[in-house]
């Protein structure tokens, strides 16, 4: 448990460079159903550089 006087410790980062991105909803057809589902895909390197890794 915290003290009274106990003051969270301010962590303070760099936002990175902001870059317009641009995309595209789509849909998907459930194929076994035919109904039609939201999409979006995303792809390029930045993913990568954003932490997002292959396979995941």
């Amino acid at each position: 448990m915290a003290e009274h006087d106990t003051k969270p410790e301010v962590v303070t980062t760099e936002a990175p460079e902001l870059k317009t991105r641009r995309y595209t909803v789509g849909y998907i057809r459930d194929w076994k159903t035919h109904s039609k589902a939201t999409s979006i895909t995303l792809k390029g390197g930045w993913l990568d550089e954003a932490g997002f890794e292959t396979g995941t």
